[in-house]
């Protein structure tokens, strides 16, 4: 019944059940007792042929007002679609055409890597790839498909699929680059590394940040400052899960191996989460203590996060805040 809602996107008034059914279908396919691969695949094949009629974040100045002033994505209908074709292509146990998917798009922004942007039309086309790429990065894992990027790109060293993703985006986070499409760049980044999160601690991408806070244009300071506090509040809750899905565990008997490598990936990310949070506290307390806009609740939203886990010491967060001095 809900199937016709996503066939045809040719409205902007669409968007908003498009987006509800897409919401629906990501969290209730999963559940469900029994499905059809035939239907599955019509819906995944309804996605990805909307992938490019979705709207993103345009090169007219006013398209970016409301994702400043909602401190939310403008292209959440992107980012659900996404996150939907990851969960059907589990239940298919195939994901073969999101794998063609990725790479059309590292194979599209590869092609821009040093080139000129002339037109609103070539930037809006490269913001949407890279939107595109970054979400499929922070969603799906394809570690397993490993060949078949080696084989779509023969000259690539052989490394981890999120790492060739990043080294894509990566040159279009300079501040040589295109306003708009820095902006992209950065924000997909941020999606990648959100569920990679040894990616944070790679010197190009702190090299990254380090530029954007150096300069401390709002507009930069506040996407990477998202990025982190996503990151750190996802970690936030698993922590607070993590010991009571132990306990059940336990219970039922879930391996010990299994156990100590789900352990070892927590303190992984634990490591993660200080690092920036040390390496970044003077900067976001100046971004909360300057102004008394959206981006100081970002910048306090982040340090909230980082006092509750306990990633600093309170009375270093005190020693930061010249009004607190003493």
């Amino acid at each position: 019944m809900l199937q016709p809602y996503i066939e045809n996107l040719t409205d902007q008034d669409d968007l908003h059940v498009f987006r509800s059914v897409i919401i629906i279908f990501r969290c209730a396919l999963p559940v469900l007792s029994s499905l059809h691969s035939g239907f599955l695949s019509a819906v995944q094949q309804s996605l990805l042929k909307n992938l490019s009629r979705l709207p993103p974040l345009v090169c007219k100045t006013l398209a970016i007002i409301p994702y400043l002033i909602t401190n939310t994505p403008a292209y959440q209908e992107l980012r659900e679609v996404v996150a939907c074709l990851w969960t059907i292509s589990g239940i298919l146990r195939n994901t073969d055409r999101l794998v063609r998917v990725t790479i059309s798009c590292l194979t599209n922004i590869l092609k821009s890597k040093g080139k000129p942007i002339e037109t609103d039309v070539e930037a809006n086309r490269l913001v949407r790839t890279l939107h595109i790429l970054g979400l499929f990065g922070k969603h799906c894992q394809f570690e397993d498909k490993i060949g078949m990027f080696q084989t779509a790109f023969p000259k690539w060293k052989p490394g981890t699929v999120s790492g060739l993703i990043t080294d894509t985006i990566i040159p279009f986070c300079d501040p040589a680059a295109h306003t708009l499409v820095r902006k992209a760049a950065l924000e997909s980044l941020c999606h990648v590394c959100q569920t990679h999160a040894s990616q944070f601690l790679r010197a190009e991408i702190l090299k990254s940040f380090d530029q954007v806070f150096e300069v401390g244009k709002k507009e930069l300071v506040n996407l990477v400052l998202l990025g982190i506090r996503t990151f750190l509040q996802s970690e936030e809750n698993r922590s607070e899960g993590f010991a009571s899905e132990e306990k059940d565990e336990k219970k039922n008997g879930e391996p010990q191996v299994e156990r100590l490598s789900r352990t070892a990936n927590a303190n992984q990310n634990d490591g993660v989460s200080t690092s920036l949070a040390q390496k970044y506290l003077k900067n976001i307390i100046q971004v909360a203590t300057s102004t008394q806009d959206i981006y100081a609740l970002t910048a306090t939203e982040v340090i909230g996060s980082i006092l509750r886990q306990g990633l600093v010491h309170p009375k270093e967060v005190r020693r930061s805040i010249p009004s607190l001095k003493g």
